[in-house]
């Protein structure tokens, strides 16, 4: 097993980036909170409402049915069609913040009251440890691309902004697979 930090460590994490998250989305204006680079890709929005449907259907849960009885099937998620069915696009920015913190804040209450987990109890190929670090890995994923939604849009609104620099590696929605 890989060198794990303690449960304890998990939390600090987890509430500094989904702060991170918080803070990038704030203060977006409506158009910027609902723009799309393009018709298939997400908008700020619809990626704040995904992580806090993320944060209590997914890893919340699913940590949770690991640590608690990993042989139990999961129950399903569809991040994609949840986007669409649950209109997360025509949401206010303001209470979508609000809610994905809440949400953040329940699972860190539900973490610090755990007593330190057998981090290789596995679900299938994943163990405990692999489902935690891919919780933090998600929120810097997503970190990552409201940043990139971010620059394109600036970008998209006929800008020059070459004095900044470069950014090597940037994600064009139109270079991204599905």
């Amino acid at each position: 097993m890989p060198n794990v930090p303690s449960l304890a460590d998990w939390p600090q994490s987890l509430e500094r980036s989904g702060n991170a998250v918080a803070l990038l989305a704030s203060g977006l204006t409506e158009a910027e909170a609902r723009w799309r680079p393009q018709p298939e890709s997400w908008s700020a929005l619809e990626i704040i409402n995904h992580l806090a449907d993320e944060e209590s259907a997914d890893f919340r849960t699913r940590f949770t049915l690991l640590i608690k009885a990993p042989q139990e099937a999961w129950p399903k998620i569809d991040p994609q069609g949840w986007a669409r069915q649950r209109r997360y696009n025509a949401r206010s920015l303001e209470s979508s913040i609000e809610r994905f913190l809440e949400e953040r804040q329940a699972s860190l209450r539900q973490l610090q009251a755990w007593p330190e987990p057998d981090w290789a109890v596995r679900h299938g190929s994943l163990s405990a440890a692999d489902l935690i670090a891919s919780w933090q890995a998600h929120d810097l994923l997503h970190l990552r691309q409201l940043a990139q939604l971010r620059y394109l849009y600036l970008e998209a609104l006929g800008l020059n902004i070459s004095y900044a620099g470069t950014w090597p590696g940037l994600v064009r929605p139109e270079e991204t697979v599905s």
